[in-house]
């Protein structure tokens, strides 16, 4: 009977299969050079290695150049004379054969270096080798660059034209979420995060930590300053109109709140979302028929105009959800009776400022909301109190206090 491992050697497996994953890596590169030196990427029609590494093995663009680049860095390159380049990065070489670093330090060691002086390359390589031994590549990413600083402190010399340093991608994952990838200059990095830092400060929801974390903080802070500049009114037009979002959907399952409605780029959203976004977004329905037809191709009526918008502002002075602190310029005009599904009429006494938390908030869990007595009310669902007590905002307005003697 075998006895269970003690904590000590299950970390010693851990850190065995690390080492061996990362020796399986580096004989992937040799096997890389293998097919390199036998011309397989021409001989079955491809166009480059990164494109046949990406048929063959089915990863994506990204990864397959990787790690073609890897594996020239750190075995060399067959020339057409049929000689071999000496590797770029022997001493990194040789300790991802030894499993001592992974794909990731490798990456970071074999960007840095071709950047520095040429006479510094060599020792420089080395010694980000010895330190990838003993940090991640997140650290080891703030080493070469001190590094950088202290071997190139003036940079690069000027070119007459400019390093790429600016560039922002977007590409779809197969389960229909979109990645971005970009890189700024010092320039860029400081504007996005002057307009994104106070958008992505810790905001406490309904008296709670905000649980999110940073990375879903700067996230959420950048779509809502795109939802800002959509509205803005001197956007560069497009197409002879303003940007606006383009949103297919049937219109039963817009107004019933069901199925999924199509972007222009191909990607769909839920009916639900749809809707909430109709709020305020500048949005273009086609509503379809039962054949997919369509059925009417016009601008929505339901948007707050700037008299509506001051009045509420004036009337809510921020998000007017119960708890929350969101000053008015965070938020959104809401329909209290939806102007899709019930017809609500786009006026005073029928909209209420709400930030975007909280209007996916009512939409989702189906809070009640109505002006009563000049202040917005929420009723909550009776998931949430069955007694379905209504509530209101007391941080931008004080409480109404029973008359004291």
């Amino acid at each position: 009977m075998e006895m269970p491992l003690d904590d000590d050697a299950v970390l010693d497996l851990l850190r065995e299969q690390e080492i061996d994953a990362r020796q399986r890596w580096f004989a992937m590169l040799e096997t890389i050079q293998e097919v390199s030196d036998r011309g397989l990427a021409a001989k079955y029609g491809a166009t480059s290695m990164t494109t046949f590494l990406r048929e063959v093995l089915t990863i994506s663009p990204t990864e397959a150049a990787a790690r073609v680049k890897a594996s020239k860095a750190l075995l060399g390159e067959r020339q057409l004379t049929g000689a071999m380049t000496p590797p770029a990065a022997p001493t990194t070489a040789e300790a991802a054969a030894e499993g001592a670093v992974g794909a990731e330090q490798v990456r970071v060691i074999i960007t840095t270096v071709p950047k520095l002086p040429a006479g510094t390359q060599a020792d420089a390589e080395a010694f980000l080798a010895t330190q990838a031994r003993i940090h991640d590549a997140a650290t080891l990413g703030k080493i070469a660059q001190r590094l950088k600083a202290t071997l190139d402190p003036d940079g690069p010399a000027p070119t007459e034209e400019p390093e790429k340093v600016r560039e922002l991608t977007f590409s779809t994952t197969p389960d229909g979420k979109v990645r971005f990838r970009g890189v700024l200059d010092a320039e860029g990095a400081a504007i996005v995060r002057a307009v994104l830092d106070p958008l992505a400060k810790p905001h406490p929801v309904d008296g709670k930590r905000d649980q999110r974390t940073p990375a879903r903080r700067n996230c959420d802070a950048f779509i809502e300053a795109m939802r800002r500049l959509l509205t803005a009114a001197d956007l560069p037009t497009c197409g002879g109109e303003r940007p606006q979002l383009l949103v297919t959907i049937t219109w039963d399952n817009l107004r019933n709140n069901k199925g999924a409605a199509r972007l222009a780029d191909g990607n769909t959203i839920t009916a639900e979302d749809a809707r909430r976004t109709a709020c305020e977004a500048n949005i273009i329905p086609v509503v379809l028929g039962g054949h997919s037809e369509p059925l009417d191709v016009g601008r929505g009526k339901r948007l707050a105009t700037p008299a509506i918008r001051r009045a509420i502002t004036v009337r809510d002075r921020g998000c007017a959800f119960p708890g929350c602190d969101r000053p008015p310029t965070w938020c959104q005009a809401h329909h209290c009776d939806e102007w899709l599904r019930d017809d609500g009429p786009t006026e005073v006494e029928n909209m209420t400022l709400l930030c975007t938390h909280h209007h996916r908030t009512v939409h989702r869990e189906g809070w009640q909301i109505r002006i009563h007595h000049g202040r917005a009310e929420f009723t909550p669902p009776t998931w949430l109190d069955p007694a379905q007590t209504p509530r209101h905002n007391t941080l931008h307005h004080p409480p109404e206090l029973p008359n004291t003697r």
